[in-house]
């Protein structure tokens, strides 16, 4: 699979996650306002109105991009290709890396909002066969600069993936 449809396809799995989704775009619960839990039930799904994709196109982004976060409050995540390397062993297959950073505002810090995103993409992404030859290992995250008002963190996932 060459690198554009394989990170379509992972794109593609991360704006049909609908906990992920959730967890990015609604805040944290507050009995006192009548704010439900990003997770209830009772919410509708982000799919359910967001029709031209606007609010995921927001949340999600496959390149990095913080500049436009201090104007907000939101969560986002950026993902996009790390280091590509030979394997070696077989010159048709390469390590690939996919970095995934999450950004949360300050906002979303009652919930801890930054490990629950953190949490889901480990859920969604580790283990799983989703593009290239093996499943994706996490291999190492970090603390992340952020925009003023931001918390942020740098997650590494690594896969085998076909040079063609």
């Amino acid at each position: 699979m060459s690198m554009r449809n394989t990170f379509l396809t992972i794109g593609k799995l991360l704006y049909e996650d609908k906990e992920l989704l959730r967890l990015l775009h609604y805040p944290p619960e507050n009995k006192g306002k009548g704010i439900k839990n990003p997770l209830d039930p009772l919410l509708k799904d982000i799919e359910q109105f967001d029709y031209d994709w606007k609010i995921r196109d927001e949340l999600i982004v496959t390149k990095y991009k913080d500049d436009d976060l201090v104007e907000k409050a939101i969560c986002r995540i950026n993902v996009y290709p790390g280091q590509r390397i030979s394997t070696g062993h077989n010159y048709t297959l390469a390590s690939q890396d996919l970095i995934v950073d999450v950004f949360c505002h300050s906002n979303f810090d009652k919930d801890l909002r930054l490990l629950g995103i953190s949490d889901r993409l480990n859920d969604i992404l580790i283990g799983n066969r989703i593009a290239g030859v093996t499943k994706f290992k996490y291999e190492r995250g970090g603390r992340l600069e952020a925009p003023n008002g931001y918390t942020g963190y740098r997650h590494f996932y690594s896969f085998e993936a076909s040079k063609k």
